[in-house]
């Protein structure tokens, strides 16, 4: 299971000393944190090596990867006979060249297309992040602060007149505890963080 952040981390975050049975509850709403905040990225985070796409052939000439960063391409096969990789001078892809296809960021490119779709297309490649994006670990952290200052996501308590109020301020000058979801702001700098990583892509 994903754990974009650790629970040393989290002890840093909120100057305190984990015990044991600290550590091991961080561990747990840590790993919980993680998984939302990879579902508002809408892409599996962590690196994952040779990961293999299998999917019907096409006569469009580019296939987008779903998973992103795209960090190698190690193999393409079609109907099992590989194709040979190349990287053109100029975006006009020579059609009599000795590769088939090239790659740009997270789509692969074949001019004269992707056989038809009773062919079958298989694609292996490696995706995700080695070391996990700074924002992707700060995210992870304010959300699991959220659950660990205020377990049973209350939105406010009182101790004789002194009254505590957890959350964002919300419409109407109330305030709102968002629990371990995601603030909007917090969704869209996750977003736009995973839309900015390209690194350079070739066969590996």
């Amino acid at each position: 299971m994903s754990q974009f952040a650790t629970h040393q981390q989290l002890a840093a975050r909120l100057a305190v000393t984990f015990s044991d049975a600290d550590a091991a509850r961080a561990d747990i709403l840590l790993q919980l944190a993680s998984g939302i905040v990879q579902r508002a990225g809408r892409q599996i985070l962590d690196r994952v090596n040779n990961d293999v796409l299998v999917r019907a052939g096409s006569p469009d000439p580019q296939i987008i990867l779903p998973q992103r960063p795209v960090v190698s391409v190690s193999q393409v096969l079609l109907d099992g006979t590989p194709l040979v990789f190349g990287e053109p001078v100029t975006q006009n892809f020579n059609m009599n060249a000795s590769y088939d296809f090239y790659i740009i960021n997270d789509r692969i490119i074949r001019p004269r297309g992707w056989g038809n779709e009773d062919q079958a297309l298989a694609i292996t490649y490696t995706h995700g992040y080695a070391t996990q994006l700074a924002v992707i670990q700060a995210v992870t952290l304010e959300c699991t602060v959220r659950a660990w200052i205020n377990p049973g996501n209350l939105q406010q308590t009182h101790f004789g007149a002194e009254r505590e109020v957890y959350g964002a301020p919300g419409i109407g000058g109330g305030h709102t505890s968002t629990g371990m979801l995601l603030t909007p702001d917090e969704e869209r700098v996750v977003r736009e963080a995973v839309r900015r990583q390209y690194p350079s892509t070739g066969m590996r």
